[in-house]
């Protein structure tokens, strides 16, 4: 049972604070307890790389309040808006823009403005909550998709007054939550979106609201069993206009391309017999943004089941043949259900048959053994982190180029790439160990920008160089923090988690002075400092006191006390300690 807080007493007043303004009465009220700084981060969203060239600066969440820390001056500007723990963030491609979002009662999106920190446009009160956002390439749209059920995809252009968004549609339960989407960065009318299990693809113009297919990944479709393929984490799309890629759980990668297999030359054949070769790609948006599939409305949103093997039998077809049959298949349904709308239906099967986001799943590829946690892209070379901290760069054939597996700092749980302008100049990497290369094959020097890293440990690594450096930026509790006391005369703060880890801050600098690790499964429910603060009296979960040394906070005792069965809920010293 939780229990509120007591109402604040109000602020005290004199006789003459009654005749001055009121405003004035509420800034100092609001005054007297005011946030300076977070100590620890949330470690189960992503921590965002907000640097531009060379400077250092991230963004990472700490309940409620985002934080701007530029960890080259060790300073951070919080951001308050929010009333929930914010659930999900993104940034713009230039760093510019920053998105927020919570669920609950009174949830909210907030776009920030990261050279200010000021916010820039907030929507209230946002239908289901919002548990993952992404910006388009130029952000000027942005996506959402709402965390409680029933979910709904919604794009907003949140550069303009209006407080709806664009187009919206609610998906179908069956989907399962979809935890992930992301724009295509070279279409931004084109996202991809994932649960555990489902990949939905979707394209949305002004004029036709938003439609989605919904292609089929089940055991049948690389005869692999469920337990082999694993689930599905996050998908990015590659450099070629039509595919997409989908990490798993068991180190796969599945690659996603066309439903007729990427005949470019026939779809355009089709829509128009006029169409040179050489405007096979521009008309890309043309084809996807003429259909009409939708009204501007949820009820009005279609969706199309992408054509998969229904039996193993059925392997034998060609693509050609298993397009006929799903289109047949969908026809005489939907015909079923709506026979008077023959005509135009027929016409939205014809578009959805040539659509470049009705995909299928093409190909199983298995380029490592751990679960890949994150996947991104940069520049022209795809990016995978697993849950054994190992970074790989793959190129756009999914063939490896780079890896790096010294980082230790536990399973991946972002990736996040420094912004780079087009008079950057990186400097020059010269690496003393370097021989002369005997292969036969010529390939040019391995390259990547700076990278931020965060895990699952709560350590967030700064990748320069690269790959060849790594520095620590932060190293906090990856567990919940169950107890704090703070020095007596001194400013210093100690505090301990649920996983038996101390850490000993100075709060006035800024800085961790001293951690340890006491055990990994005994839970540290209360801390104390001794009147003279040299020792401090450790309460764990299993009812075992202990006495740290203040300073390098190491038990000086040969053996714990162990009188009580319950956990240590309150320690109190003597005068005399």
């Amino acid at each position: 049972m939780s229990i509120s807080p007591p109402e604040a007493p109000p602020y005290p007043t004199t006789p003459e604070d009654n005749h001055e303004n009121d405003e004035t009465s509420t800034s100092a009220y609001a005054e007297i307890l005011s946030f300076q700084w977070c100590f620890g981060f949330n470690k189960d969203l992503p921590v965002l790389n907000l640097s531009i060239n060379n400077t250092k600066k991230i963004f990472f969440v700490a309940a409620q309040i985002g934080v701007l820390y530029d960890f080259a001056y060790n300073r951070q500007q919080l951001l308050i808006g929010h009333r929930n723990n914010i659930t999900c963030c993104c940034i713009s491609n230039d760093k510019r823009w920053l998105c927020t979002a919570d669920s609950g009662r009174d949830c909210t999106i907030i776009i920030w403005d990261t050279i200010t920190g000021l916010p820039n446009q907030t929507y209230f009160d946002v239908i289901n909550g919002t548990g993952a956002v992404a910006f388009s390439s130029d952000a000027k749209y942005l996506a959402t998709l709402s965390q409680q059920a029933p979910q709904i995809m919604s794009i907003w252009d949140w550069t303009a007054e209006s407080d709806k968004p664009i187009c919206a549609l609610e998906l179908k339960s069956e989907y399962s939550n979809q935890h992930y989407v992301q724009f295509n960065p070279r279409q931004s009318t084109q996202l991809v979106s994932n649960s555990t299990t489902q990949v939905i693809f979707y394209e949305w113009s002004h004029e036709n609201g938003l439609n989605y297919y919904d292609p089929e990944l089940t055991e049948r479709t690389f005869n692999t069993s469920r337990e082999k393929l694993g689930y599905l984490t996050q998908s990015v799309f590659l450099l070629h206009p039509t595919r997409v890629i989908t990490g798993t759980t068991t180190g796969k990668l599945v690659l996603w391309d066309c439903k007729t297999n990427g005949n470019i030359f026939e779809i355009n054949k089709k829509q128009s017999n006029i169409v040179e070769q050489s405007d096979f790609t521009p008309q890309l948006t043309k084809i996807t943004d003429n259909r009409e599939l939708t009204r501007d409305t949820l009820k009005s949103s279609t969706s199309t089941r992408s054509g998969t093997l229904s039996s193993r039998k059925s392997s034998a077809k060609t693509n050609e043949q298993i397009d006929q049959d799903d289109e047949e298949k969908n026809y005489k349904q939907i015909r079923f259900n709506e026979p008077q709308q023959q005509t135009n239906i027929q016409n939205n099967e014809e578009r959805s048959e040539f659509s470049y986001m009705n995909k299928r799943a093409l190909k199983l590829c298995e380029p490592q053994r751990k679960p890949i946690t994150v996947l991104v892209t940069t520049n022209d070379l795809v990016v995978t982190g697993d849950s054994d901290g190992v970074i790989r760069f793959f190129d756009q054939e999914l063939k490896l180029r780079m890896w790096f597996e010294h980082f230790r700092i536990g399973p991946i749980e972002s990736i996040s790439f420094t912004y780079t302008t087009s008079d950057y100049s990186p400097p020059h990497i010269t690496n003393p160990t370097h021989k002369h290369n005997e292969t036969t094959l010529i390939q040019s020097p391995f390259f990547s920008y700076d990278f931020i890293l965060s895990s699952s440990h709560a350590v967030i690594a700064h990748i320069t160089h690269s790959g060849q450096q790594i520095s620590i930026v932060k190293r906090d509790s990856s567990t919940a923090i169950y107890a704090l006391d703070t020095h007596p005369f001194e400013h210093k703060v100690c505090f301990a988690n649920a996983s038996g880890r101390l850490q000993l801050w100075d709060y006035e600098q800024k800085m961790i002075i001293t951690s340890a690790q006491h055990g990994h499964d005994n839970a540290i429910t209360q801390l104390r400092y001794n009147h003279n603060a040299n020792f401090i009296a450790v309460g764990y979960s299993n009812g075992q006191l202990t006495l740290c040394d203040a300073l390098s906070l190491e038990s000086i005792l040969k053996a714990p006390f162990q009188y009580a069965k319950t956990a240590i809920l309150f320690i109190e010293f003597s005068h005399t300690s």
